[in-house]
């Protein structure tokens, strides 16, 4: 892997018998396999050693910690076993809506096009047709002509494929949140997916994971309110508004501090930043490992896909 900075793995989706495989996810064995493999070549540290070293700038390139987003059950119901195996502690970065039983849209959004189309290329051209029969059709194609769109979004990440690219450079740069959830919601409404609390369930931890995770000694951050595709588009008050709630809901459920966070989707600005220091908040976390220097609310992680079949 080459000479890295001290960074974080980040982790998203897991999958078994109860949850459906995601792109990018992993099972248990392959999760137990990546720690052995971590273990071996890096000084990997539970969440409050990283963290104290991390604040008193005591970080050595060899360090490593691992890291959760979006509080997803699939992480509680299957990586927090092998966690407790191996004895480490993780950082856990948390969107609250869930926790009101409310639709956090871009993981149901995620889901859908998983559970409901057999290759994902079927659901792109799904979402193309949408495209072609909505008032958005000309905005996108001029869109498109004009920019490089296949090679959008973390460039060193190679799990990516164009498609995935284009998809993700047309929902987040050309459509924005609000035009892509208007999409989205008609192909579901046109479809057979049902949502209900039986899928709320299924996706996201609810408070009892989180304080069991705060028990056993887990560190749990931000990740937004709401899981904004793009913060940094939101302006100072709707920014102040998605971090405030974020750790007031958070401190609630946890009676203690919240010291951490992760930038949801790698989005954020200088407004951000500001924000998040008036907050109090001494870590964050980027998606990436482009930047050269890094501050403590910029500190880099590798994806876990970059680990997948690192044994084989």
């Amino acid at each position: 892997m080459g000479e890295m900075p001290p960074h974080g793995i980040m982790f998203h989706h897991f999958h078994d018998e109860q949850h459906i495989p995601m792109q990018g996810s992993i099972t248990s064995a392959e999760f137990t396999d990546m720690i052995i493999d971590l273990k071996n070549g890096f000084n990997l540290l539970s969440a409050e050693d990283w963290y104290q070293k991390s604040v008193s700038d005591k970080l050595e390139p060899k360090d490593i910690c691992l890291t959760f987003d979006d509080n997803l059950r699939c992480q509680f119901d299957i990586a927090f076993p092998v966690l407790k195996d191996f004895n480490i502690k993780a950082f856990w970065f948390v969107i609250t809506l869930p926790l009101d039983k409310k639709i956090e849209k871009l993981e149901l959004y995620r889901h859908y096009r998983m559970a409901q189309f057999s290759h994902i290329n079927e659901f792109y051209t799904a979402f193309n047709e949408v495209i072609r029969n909505s008032i958005y059709l000309k905005e996108v194609e001029l869109a498109l002509r004009e920019a490089v769109a296949d090679q959008y979004l973390l460039q060193e990440a190679p799990y990516y494929s164009s498609e995935d690219r284009i998809f993700r450079y047309v929902r987040d740069v050309v459509l924005g949140q609000k035009k892509y959830e208007e999409l989205m919601d008609s192909m579901i409404e046109d479809s057979k997916f049902r949502i209900d609390d039986k899928l709320l369930t299924l996706l996201w931890m609810d408070k009892a994971c989180l304080q069991e995770l705060r028990k056993n000694g887990h560190i749990i951050g931000l990740h937004g309110h709401t899981h904004p595709i793009n913060i940094a588009q939101l302006s100072r008050n709707e920014q102040e508004m998605e971090y405030k709630t974020n750790i007031r809901k958070l401190k609630e459920i946890l009676n203690g501090d919240i010291i951490s966070m992760s930038h949801p989707n790698n989005f954020y600005n200088d407004t951000t930043l500001g924000i998040l220091r008036e907050m109090k908040i001494r870590l964050g976390f980027r998606a990436d490992m482009v930047k050269k220097q890094y501050s403590n609310l910029e500190q880099p992680r590798l994806d876990c896909a970059l680990l997948k079949g690192s044994r084989k």
